[in-house]
């Protein structure tokens, strides 16, 4: 019974114990995000793109389509894992910009052949700064143009007519785009009409194409004039050359390719702008640009005859409708002769302020407070230079200050890098790990559970044997001690008679492994009582006749 229920509390405790380890090893599922802090800005203000990959490592890549915004902080692309990056733009100038966010080369943290893959795209408004300004002279009325005041339209729904060249322009502002120009007699539907003018200017509002577009009332009319042949024959050769001339503009970019690589960011076609480093002893930049239309032209310029310092190279794509798009890398060249790192990793994560050849002195901040060396990658601009790596080891919790020492092979140049890496006493990882720690100090708790309940089990097994064994033997003690020296002895004889001596040898005998500890003698004693009580029996059966002394022996027994 007591082995059954050992056997059952051993299986109670495995089976919480594998439930534990089952639990262990479930994970999240790996993922790529990204989101904006707002999309709506005025010039001059700042927003900022949060990317995070949960269970996953790899790199991120932010890009933005123009040069309307610039990077005020942060790494537009840069190595991440299980955590989040964020990146500062500033507003520069007034139109749209598309900012996109993606996972490059990213997996997940539990298994790395599963690809993590992630992107999205954020459009931004970026609205100039009030302020005033005095436009020129409008072509249809030839008053003069200041900041225009938002006209008030009495609708309408009627046709009407150019009386002559009338522009057709985005805004009630002779300052706005012209869509295109009406020739006397071309008809657009009216669909309201200004109260007052504005400007010196009496505005109608009209539909072309299907978008709303604004003219001047005054030279407009309700009335279809007489075309003039001249102006017939005009109109119906624009139309002509228009659907003659109905050209490609696509002047994006399929592919961009440089040697030496080093592009940033990774080439995407809504990116202008990249960036990259070259030696001191570069002077030229091998591109090779592909436009997605084969119509398109490419031209290149100030890839060669490299300077020091910063060079501007641009790639301008002109489309087959004579559009262009301009693409540019500024390379940035290093000075000759001076020893310096073209790349410093650390464990991937972000630099302040981010790495460049010419800056020495860095901060990077740890979440975790168990890390006490980190994995350095120091890549010096010249071959066969010494780098020395010094504090690396036994990091403690505060500021530790990581030195990078680069010598030149011949020992005349050196540098030296500066790393402050500052471990928190109380790190923000560590609440990330809590269910780790409880998990094994349960199973702990378990096994110790396990272990006191065997030693109960045995104590309680061996205490109920070493019970049944005083029982046992108390009661005979107990019945022996009741009867009088008359019935012992009466007993004796009874046994003399009835049983012979060799009869009571034969009875069975305890061996000492049955016997509870606290009883068993050695070979050599459990020899010797059975020698004494042979001897106390042969004491007895010869005293038969003499029941004084039998009497006593008995008493004694």
């Amino acid at each position: 019974m007591v082995n059954k229920r050992i056997r059952k509390s051993v299986f109670s405790i495995l089976l919480v114990i594998a439930c534990l380890f089952l639990l262990s090893t479930i994970s999240h599922a790996a993922s790529f995000s990204a989101s904006i802090s707002k999309t709506t800005v005025t010039v001059g203000d700042t927003f900022t793109v949060t990317v995070n990959a949960s269970n996953a490592a790899g790199m991120y890549s932010i890009s933005n389509s123009n040069s309307n915004v610039s990077v005020a902080s942060g790494s537009k692309s840069e190595f991440l894992e299980n955590g989040k990056a964020i990146v500062t733009f500033k507003a520069v100038k007034a139109g749209t910009v598309i900012i996109t966010a993606e996972a490059d080369d990213m997996t997940d943290l539990d298994d790395d052949t599963k690809t993590v893959k992630g992107s999205k795209s954020f459009t931004v408004t970026i609205k100039g700064k009030d302020s005033s300004s005095s436009g020129s002279s409008n072509n249809n009325s030839g008053s003069s143009n200041s900041k225009p005041t938002k006209p008030t339209f009495q609708s309408r729904n009627e046709t009407v007519y150019a009386t002559g060249d009338v522009n057709v322009r985005t805004s009630y502002s002779t300052s706005s785009s012209v869509i295109t120009t009406l020739h006397k007699g071309d008809s657009v539907t009216r669909t309201g009409r200004a109260t007052e003018y504005i400007n010196g200017v009496l505005w109608s509002k009209v539909t072309y194409n299907g978008q709303t577009a604004y003219m001047s009332s005054d030279l407009l009319t309700t009335t279809k004039p007489v075309a003039d042949k001249k102006n017939e024959d005009k109109k119906e050769d624009e139309k002509k050359d228009e659907e003659k001339d109905k050209k490609s503009d696509n002047k994006n970019l399929k592919s961009l390719t440089v040697t030496p690589e080093g592009l940033s960011p990774k080439f995407s076609a809504s990116v202008t702008e990249y960036a990259m480093s070259v030696e001191d002893t570069t002077k030229k930049v091998d591109i090779e640009a592909i436009p997605e239309d084969e119509k398109a032209k490419v031209s290149i310029s100030g890839n060669t005859d490299l300077e020091v310092g910063e060079n501007t190279v641009e790639i301008k794509v002109t489309a087959e409708d004579g559009t262009t798009k301009t693409y540019k890398i500024i390379v940035t060249k290093e000075e000759k002769g001076q020893l310096k790192l073209k790349e410093l990793l650390i464990e991937g994560l972000p630099l302040q302020p981010e790495f460049q050849s010419d800056i020495y002195e860095y901060t990077l901040s740890l979440e975790k407070n168990n890390i006490t060396e980190l994995n350095i990658t120091a890549t010096p601009n010249k071959e066969d230079t010494e780098v020395e790596i010094v504090g690396n080891a036994d990091l403690k919790v505060g500021a530790n200050i990581i030195t990078i020492l680069l010598k030149s092979k011949d020992g005349e140049e050196n540098a030296t890098y500066q790393v402050t890496v500052n471990i928190p006493e109380k790190a923000a990882g560590i609440m990330g790990e809590k269910s780790d720690l409880y998990m094994y100090a349960g199973i702990f708790a378990a096994v110790i559970i396990l272990i006191i309940i065997v030693i109960v089990a045995v104590k309680r097994h061996k205490k109920n044997k070493e019970d049944d064994f005083s029982d046992y033997y108390g009661e005979n003690n107990r019945l022996k001690n009741s009867l009088s020296e008359e019935e012992n002895f009466n007993s004796l004889k009874e046994l003399k008679q009835e049983t012979k001596l060799d009869e009571v040898n034969d009875l069975p005998k305890l061996e000492e492994d049955d016997l509870p500890k606290s009883l068993r003698k050695s070979k050599k004693e459990a020899e010797k009582i059975e020698e004494d009580r042979s001897k106390k029996l042969d004491d007895l059966y010869a005293a038969d006749s003499d029941t004084t002394q039998t009497r006593k022996r008995g008493k004694h027994f």
